[in-house]
């Protein structure tokens, strides 16, 4: 069974309280489960005929409730003007050599919308999941993605989702009017049409 994740939150410059700390590192969230797709397709080139393009999918993870879901209801319902500066992922792994805990990969994404949130929990007549808590499901849109290796400092990014406010080119959270108009306007491929602006 893989080690949970630990997850930072950066609302207003300020980090969310929290007790618990791993690796020297204070103010985590356990993550239960972490789901987060990069990959590549082509796309028109109206110059090549195409060209290869990366896409983004929203992060989604499984956190236990905890005091600061009001906020998330609150940056979920104000997705126009409020949002968190940055989220950390922590990845854990045994150090074998040293028989402890270390932290050997970090994702960083910032600035991060809510794109959903759904709080649940396992049926309570089923035994084998009698110590499972009380669960949320926040799915997370970023702008910018970093993956850091700390060990040489390998780093990488920062990758750019540019329509980071879309749902797989539908249902938009905010846009302007001007890039309501540019998304009406702007030479595409159907059903891929908000996925090529940049």
């Amino acid at each position: 069974m893989p080690l949970p994740t630990y997850a930072r939150f950066t609302y207003n410059n300020n980090v969310l309280e929290s007790n618990l700390t791993r690796c020297g590192n204070s103010n985590l969230f356990e993550v239960l489960e972490y789901k987060h797709e990069m990959g590549g397709k082509d796309r028109p080139n109206i110059f090549s005929g195409s060209e290869w393009a990366n896409y983004h999918t929203p992060v989604t993870t499984t956190l236990e409730l905890n005091k600061h879901i009001p906020l998330f209801y609150e940056l979920l319902c104000n997705s126009d003007s409020k949002y968190f500066d940055k989220i950390e992922i922590f990845w854990p792994r045994i150090d074998q050599q040293k028989s402890r805990e270390v932290i050997y990969l970090i994702h960083t994404l910032e600035p991060v919308k809510i794109r959903k949130i759904q709080l649940w929990f396992s049926h309570t007549k089923n035994t084998a999941k009698e110590n499972n808590n009380h669960l949320v499901s926040i799915d997370f849109r970023y702008r910018f993605l970093k993956v850091l290796y700390p060990e040489g400092w390998i780093e990488t990014g920062p990758y750019e989702w540019f329509l980071f406010l879309y749902e797989n080119s539908q249902n938009a959270l905010s846009i302007s009017p001007q890039e309501q108009e540019r998304a009406m306007t702007e030479p595409t491929d159907g059903a891929e049409a908000l996925e090529w602006l940049n």
